[in-house]
Order: C-alpha cells, then structure tokens, then sequence
C-alpha cells in the first residue's frame, strides 16, 4: 500500500519535473514486481488475505 501511495502522490507534487515523476513510477513499479515475484511465506500471505482489516503489529505503547 505504501508503495501505490508514493506512486499516487508523486504526481501531485509540483516541485518534481516530469522526468522525476516518471523516475519514481518506474522505480516503484519495478519494486511491485520484484516483491511480487519473490515467494511468499504462510504468514505473508496470510497477511494478504486478511488485508487491514485486523490490526497484525503492536503499538510502541504496547510494547513492554
């Protein structure tokens, strides 16, 4: 999600030339594609398919 959000945002912003923009979208495509050809553990993709809907990391409060 963080990577999409970078992508979306990046062509927002008006201090980054048209180059710049094209750079971070070819740079995060190519970081979707290569997370996504790697092989996904039993947690990962557990993870995936519950999406964010559950809360899968702790707070730094709760953390003791």
């Amino acid at each position: 999600m963080n990577l999409s959000k970078v992508q979306q945002l990046a062509q927002g912003y008006t201090q980054l030339s048209s180059e710049q923009k094209e750079l971070i979208n070819t740079q995060v495509k190519t970081a979707l594609a290569r997370i996504e050809k790697e092989p996904k553990s039993l947690p990962w993709r557990l993870r995936a398919r519950v999406g964010d809907r559950v809360k899968w990391y702790r707070e730094v409060d709760e953390v003791q």
